[in-house]
């Protein structure tokens, strides 16, 4: 299309024509086309993932009209492919889904196209590798704040082979990120035949520096069946996961950062990252001659009896540093946008006797929660100390602390004494208390408050019995002096006291049992439990007399016996591991037997080497 336009200027003299001619043209049409840059999956799974398209020219073509997509390799499973959603309009999502065969295998190219209403053409391509049915080990991604535990999970496919152990070691940067804790995911975490044992036996983690500057390994070693311990294999066609938790570097400058997690390469010793089948004889390594090179590897030397195989693939994954952290606020414990509420009270009163359950369960919330519990700005959150100051803030005692504030008062100025009877709890105090939680070990039938204008909390809880004696009311509290405070029921020992000032100031507590004679007889879990070299076996007896400790293997074998005449009281017995002849025996579930009078009772414990 064209127009003219004529344009005539006079003068006095001469005449002048111009003629213009004018061709209008459309923007160029402005589309985007997203899609995954790369997809790993096994052969014969399903590959499905979204598309998004829309066209961000706003004055000329902004209409998408029409949809493709192309498998340029062209593999016989491409009809299976489709396209789910609308194809038009200016936005679209559209869900792609590919059935592949166990045929298929290697790198596929697949190129979607959008069209506008002008003929405007945009295109984006992902790329899926498709391997063959072996094992697949991936390490999955995670997103956090700074200063927030993530928990990346790594994922164990297994489609034609039976998995009976593995060595498995990671990358990652210590300067980003410090590890955790290792957690049992699907599969690993069914619980086997006795008590703290799994169908999964074995698995066990070692983190250290690399022999490469700035660089962390984090190492893995599973066993399905540990010998005579029985345990299982991961089946053909399993899947199984695990969960490493790390703390992510608490320094906002990373906000919008990605750090890899990656599997460690070049071992220098060629037995990283290696499966075994279930009857131990086929050993299968990742088949990137990064982390196994038959040329350099020695097989006679590393896997004498086994055969091996490179049936094994492991993809990479990562870390996000979120860009958009809005920390909530200090005293919002319950996350609900209101800072120092009763609600906050109740729910941090509430960890005092119940633990760190009691926040939610999703670890970036509770992390915030357990952050915004530090109310008296002394960079130490859940203490008693900020539960007080919480108290008084609701109390009208006193006002929430700025930002830049903090509470500025001496800690552990002052000390109390605490006894405890067996019975009472009492206390002598130069300055008047706004809160105190005391810890008995055992299980108490009552707790009833003998000082009035204070509430008391109380639970048993993991063998223990907490109580939390507090206020929310202006002036109460537990007065200077001596008073007698809380009248206790039940076979208990106190173990632990915290107590705050009025004001919140933390103060030291000298506390004193006057037990000496338990009323029943009692066994005590061995500690430490799962143990290492050795453990104590605590037990109580109400009256003098021949005691027998007998420990025996989970075959019933006895392992180990202690024969003492002891007196009334609290005694405990120390096993270093050994049997009858002195020798050392080998990890796995003990049983142990106290005999005393008409009293016999039976615990597990856990030996790891």
């Amino acid at each position: 299309m064209q127009s003219r336009l004529t344009f005539v200027f006079s003068a006095a003299i001469t005449f002048f024509l111009f003629i213009c001619l004018i061709f209008p043209q459309y923007l160029s049409a402005s589309q985007i086309c997203l899609s995954p840059d790369s997809i790993p999956e096994l052969s014969g799974s399903k590959v499905s993932f979204q598309v998004t398209a829309y066209d961000s020219d706003t004055i000329g073509c902004y209409l998408i009209s029409d949809c493709s997509f192309d498998i340029l390799e062209n593999p016989a499973s491409e009809t299976s492919a489709t396209f789910t959603g609308p194809c038009s309009g200016t936005f679209t999502n559209i869900i792609f889904d590919w059935q592949t065969s166990p045929t298929d295998s290697g790198t596929f190219h697949i190129v979607f196209t959008f069209r506008d209403t002008c003929g405007g053409v945009e295109s984006c391509t992902t790329v899926v590798n498709l391997f063959p049915d072996c094992i697949i080990a991936r390490i999955g991604e995670a997103i956090g704040c700074p200063g927030s535990k993530v928990a990346l999970p790594i994922e164990i496919q297994s489609p034609l082979i039976d998995v009976g152990g593995f060595s498995l070691c990671i990358e990652y940067d210590p300067i980003l990120m410090s590890f955790w804790a290792l957690e049992r995911g699907e599969f690993f975490d069914v619980p086997g035949p006795l008590e703290g044992s799994y169908q999964w036996n074995y698995l066990v983690w070692r983190n250290q520096p690399s022999t490469i500057i700035h660089k962390f390994d984090l190492c893995i070693v599973g066993i399905g069946r540990l010998y005579y311990y029985g345990g299982t294999c991961l089946p053909l066609g399993g899947r199984a996961t695990l969960y490493l938790h790390f703390r992510l570097s608490n320094n906002e400058l990373f906000n919008c950062f990605y750090t890899s997690i990656r599997w460690k390469r070049l071992d220098t010793d060629c037995m990283l990252n290696s499966f075994t089948d279930c009857s131990g004889s086929i050993v299968y390594v990742f088949d990137d001659t990064l982390f196994y090179n038959p040329r350099i590897c020695d097989v006679t030397k590393l896997f004498p009896k086994e055969e091996i195989s490179n049936c094994a693939k492991g993809i990479d994954g990562g870390v996000t540093f979120m860009c958009d952290c809005n920390w909530f606020g200090i005293g919002d414990i319950n996350i609900n946008g209101f800072a120092n509420e009763i609600g906050d009270a109740v729910l941090f009163a509430n960890y005092f006797i119940s633990g760190i359950e009691v926040f939610d369960p999703d670890p970036e919330i509770r992390e915030r929660q357990i952050i915004a519990t530090d109310v008296d700005h002394d960079g130490t959150p859940l203490t008693l100390d900020d539960f007080v100051y919480l108290l008084r803030i609701l109390s009208g005692d006193t006002s929430p602390l700025l930002a830049d504030q903090s509470t500025k008062l001496t800690p552990f100025l002052n000390t109390i004494e605490l006894v405890f009877d067996g019975r009472t709890v009492e206390v002598a105090t130069p300055i008047d208390l706004g809160a105190m939680w005391l810890v008995f070990h055992g299980k108490a039938s009552s707790v009833n408050m003998l000082l009035s204008g204070l509430e008391v909390k109380w639970a048993v809880h993991d063998g223990q019995t907490k109580v939390l004696m507090y206020s929310f009311n202006k002036g109460g509290k537990i007065p200077a002096g001596t008073s007698k405070l809380l009248k206790i029921s039940g076979d208990v020992e106190l173990e632990k006291v915290e107590a705050a000032e009025y004001m919140g100031t933390p103060v030291n507590v000298e506390s004193r049992n006057f037990i000496t004679i338990p009323r029943t007889f009692n066994l005590s879990q061995n500690y430490p439990n799962p143990f290492n070299n050795s453990t104590i076996i605590k037990f109580a007896l109400p009256t003098d007399g021949q005691v027998s400790l007998k420990i025996y293997n989970v075959t019933g074998q006895l392992v180990k016996e202690f024969n003492e005449i002891k007196s009334a009281g609290f005694h405990s017995f120390s096993w270093d591991g050994t049997n009858i002849r002195g020798e050392k025996v080998s990890s796995g579930v003990y049983l142990y037997n106290l005999e005393a009078e008409n009293f016999r009772e039976v615990k597990k414990m856990t030996l790891l080497k």
